[in-house]
């Protein structure tokens, strides 16, 4: 007699074993596919280098570029201004194999866990250039819990075993994979290049001045950055981040230049008072020439931090925006304000590799060199000339912000 559990066994062996060939299936894929570069087999096509976008997992792209057995000898590390603005190329590298590892969003817990897995997979890298966008020290943003930080391997604590059956195995794998797949049908390649620049994906260039004006709730938020008790908002946990990082990174003999990212010099005045004597971000900058400093006195056979400040007024930040009644309302070398091109990019790395200063000594200043207080001054003055040779911008800026509601 036919017992009544066979037809539920035959149910449940015709599961496993399609459970099994999904999985054989999705291995044999991801292992041929390796979307976000992360498993790194023999068996991973090159003919799909231009199709693997890793939008939807950033970190774990990221990640994946870091673990590229060639190595690399210089890292970029920062937010999306050095994502998008920084390219891996430029004469002065030479030879040396250049990765762009910079997070869209990324914020010192993240840029630092960054930096560290590129030092531990990299044994050779030699250059980190670390971007600090000011802001970040005072604030208590932390996106690391809202990004793929805690899938990539940048988080600490995951089994090495169970992260590669994710990756290999799983669903989300499968899912980029089969993404990475219609993309190389369809010809789309890439919005990032296979340094890991961002280039593609960004759009059109919009009317500057629309884009304040949709934005200037936050900006009017930057208040802070001019407050000269600003130390009691210092973000105590990610000082200690950035601290432990250039301390690791000086005793490893790791060359590390901190810069602080440019910006257009309508973002680095006060945004509703008429305060030109006073330097933005003075507490941050402050405290991070002191972390440098107090870094730079460990024993160490390697070159000392650097801290270089872009952040300034300058050629290029202080770039008139398009006039009021121009039909091209577009502006190439700031697009938002708060993102360079990659134009001014070379400029900067040409300041950091080869000392070229642009005959702009406020172009990348050296503040340790200089000396915080001498820096602080020359903004102050810097601030009040931009201010008086800019009035007409830094008026309708301004205007702008007030029509923003109390409170918002």
């Amino acid at each position: 007699m036919t017992s009544r559990k066979d037809p539920y066994r035959k149910y449940a062996k015709r599961f496993l074993l399609a459970l099994a060939v999904f999985f054989v299936i999705a291995s044999a894929v991801n292992a041929l596919v390796d979307p976000w570069r992360v498993l790194r087999t023999p068996l991973a096509l090159p003919s799909l280098e231009p199709y693997r976008d890793f939008s939807d997992a950033h970190r774990t792209g990221k990640a994946g570029l870091a673990m590229d057995p060639a190595g690399c000898d210089v890292a970029y590390i920062g937010s999306s201004r050095l994502e998008m603005g920084l390219p891996t190329e430029h004469p002065a590298f030479g030879k040396q194999r250049v990765v762009n590892l910079a997070l869209a969003g990324g914020l010192i817990p993240e840029n630092t866990a960054m930096a560290r897995f590129a030092m531990r997979r990299n044994p050779g890298l030699r250059t980190i250039i670390l971007g600090v966008d000011t802001g970040d020290l005072t604030s208590t943003i932390d996106l690391t819990g809202q990004t793929d930080f805690g899938r990539s391997p940048l988080a600490e604590g995951q089994s090495a075993t169970e992260r590669t059956l994710r990756y290999l195995t799983g669903v989300r794998a499968l899912g980029e994979s089969v993404k990475v797949l219609v993309n190389r049908a369809k010809g789309k390649e890439s919005k990032y290049t296979p340094g890991g620049q961002r280039v593609g994906g960004l759009g059109s260039l919009p009317n500057v001045r629309d884009h304040v004006a949709e934005r200037a709730t936050t900006f009017c938020a930057r208040a802070q950055a001019f407050r000269a008790d600003a130390d009691r908002h210092v973000n105590a946990r990610k000082e200690r981040k950035l601290r432990d990082f250039l301390s690791e990174a000086r005793r490893a003999g790791v060359r590390v230049v901190v810069l602080l990212p440019p910006r257009h010099s309508l973002m680095q005045i006060h945004p509703t008072e008429d305060a030109p004597d006073i330097a933005p971000w003075l507490v941050e900058r402050r405290l991070l020439a002191g972390i440098c400093q107090d870094v730079n006195r460990l024993e160490s056979s390697g070159p000392p931090v650097e801290l270089l400040d872009f952040c300034t007024f300058n050629h290029i930040t202080d770039l008139p925006l398009p006039a009021v009644g121009a039909q091209d309302q577009r502006f190439p070398t700031w697009p938002d304000l708060e993102h360079f091109s990659t134009a001014t990019g070379m400029e900067l790395l040409d300041r950091i590799i080869t000392r070229k200063t642009a005959d702009d000594p406020d172009w990348g200043v050296d503040v340790l060199a200089t000396g915080i207080d001498a820096h602080l001054a020359r903004l102050k003055a810097e601030h009040a000339v931009y201010c008086g040779q800019h009035a007409d911008d830094v008026a309708w800026f301004r205007k702008i912000l007030a029509s923003v509601p109390a409170g918002e």
